[in-house]
């Protein structure tokens, strides 16, 4: 994963932790957005669209063993 910045809107939910694949349509608490995130509230809680979410925010979702292996 490409992290660049802490001002990153999302680097404390992508690079200081892990955002699991989530459906967003099974919870009405739950809001897709258009960049690839689902939120509850204020709080994000995962990817529904990994190829989305990799457009719109340039950031690379990558595996423990990828980041072992570099």
């Amino acid at each position: 994963m490409i992290c660049y910045s802490l001002t990153d809107p999302l680097y404390h939910a992508v690079c200081a932790g892990r955002l699991p694949d989530i459906s967003c349509t099974n919870d009405a608490q739950l809001t897709s957005y258009a960049n690839g995130t689902c939120y509850n509230g204020s709080d994000l809680v995962g990817v529904w669209n990994e190829t989305i979410f990799e457009d719109v925010t340039h950031l690379q979702r990558t595996s423990a063993s990828e980041e072992y292996y570099k």
